[in-house]
């Protein structure tokens, strides 16, 4: 999903091409008798980051640690998978429609990542896994609106027939090749999806807003502030009470302890987390590396080729304190995080401080010793 989130228009084509790419595959794998069984975006990549390569849009699949080979009359009964993603009939091998599951489950993964793409959450959404598997096994979902308005009706359809509980009544992947919607590309294609689309993609990949209520990520995206910062600017700095967080929107930024860099951040990263949780000095410095007007991979923008400035959204404490009046369950998921990042925070700092004092050492030994 980072190359959706560095994408500043993400189209029905867009999410159509990734679709196809994965429906082959698994065409190819199930004709095999392979079955993936954890089809998820972190095991989707992109093959190359090079805007100017052939194969800039060529998606691959990845991870087949989960991967296995059934004969055509045998069934699986592991329960396997990420739970967000997972199959009804993985969950319950004994559900009324079979014993054990079949390649079909992947079908159901690739349509609850699609449903993603399209509208920036998924269909099956609950703080508990036991609860969340509940949903998941009656397959009651809904399309939402405003988020769904820009969706095509056939792009609807397909995931509606993806995300079938019987497996037996779900689209294989050749049938998901054959919809309409992946053969024919209408007009509608071409639109860009609902306003929030982007952000809801950005701030999910701080875990606490994964598996969220939209409307509490709506919530989210409407106290978000664009802050761009010129090359070489000042985000953050050492010492200074921190009341804010930072997505990046578009660009790069360096992270800075003591003055030496201990890391680079690229479009659909996050930092500063810490400050939603407790109002403390800030450890490091951040400082705008730019961004780039053209169309190049993020990974490869320095302070040498960097011709646009760094846009950030930022989340004040303030704004999120209201939030989480309204969603509680926020306020337990950023806690853990915020002391796991707080702790990783902590072990930078000892090991610069080790580094720095170890080239004093060195500096003032005598030369040849």
């Amino acid at each position: 999903m980072d190359r959706v989130v560095e994408m500043t228009h993400f189209t029905e084509k867009d999410a159509a091409t990734v679709t196809t790419h994965v429906l082959r595959a698994l065409e190819h794998l199930h004709a095999l008798g392979i079955t993936h069984r954890d089809i998820k975006p972190e095991n989707l990549l992109y093959k190359s980051n090079d805007p100017l390569s052939p194969d800039y849009n060529t998606v691959k699949l990845a991870d087949f640690g989960l991967a296995k080979f059934v004969g055509v009359d045998e069934t699986m009964k592991t329960t396997c998978g990420t739970p967000g993603y997972v199959a009804p009939e993985i969950i319950d091998p004994k559900m009324p429609f079979g014993d054990g599951y079949g390649p079909s489950v992947d079908i159901w993964s690739l349509g609850i990542v699609l449903y993603i793409m399209l509208c920036g959450f998924p269909p099956f959404l609950h703080e508990s896994t036991a609860v969340l598997f509940q949903l998941i096994r009656k397959g009651e979902f809904d399309f939402p609106t405003p988020y769904w308005d820009a969706v095509s009706s056939d792009a609807m359809d397909l995931v509606s027939k993806m995300l079938v509980v019987d497996a037996k009544s779900r689209l294989n992947a050749e049938q998901c090749l054959d919809h309409p919607w992946i053969s024919v590309s209408g007009p509608e294609a071409g639109r860009t999806l609902h306003s929030s689309h982007h952000a809801f993609m950005l701030i999910r990949k701080l875990q606490i807003f994964d598996n969220v209520d939209p409307a509490c990520m709506q919530a989210v995206c409407s106290c978000l502030k664009v802050k761009k910062f010129p090359k070489g600017a000042s985000v953050i700095r050492a010492g200074e009470i921190g009341d804010s967080m930072y997505f990046i929107n578009n660009g790069v930024v360096k992270v800075l302890v003591e003055g030496r860099e201990i890391d680079r951040l690229f479009t659909g990263d996050f930092f500063g987390e810490i400050a939603l949780t407790v109002s403390e000095n800030r450890i490091a410095d951040v400082l705008s590396v730019g961004s780039s007007l053209t169309k190049v991979d993020v990974r490869s923008v320095t302070e040498e080729t960097a011709t646009g400035d760094t846009e950030l959204f930022q989340l004040l404490r303030s704004d999120f304190e209201d939030i989480m009046l309204k969603f509680p369950v926020l306020k337990s998921r950023l806690a853990s995080i915020g002391l796991a990042r707080v702790k990783r925070q902590a072990k930078i700092v000892k090991m610069v401080s080790s580094e720095m004092q170890q080239d004093e050492i060195d500096n003032s030994m005598p030369a040849g010793t």
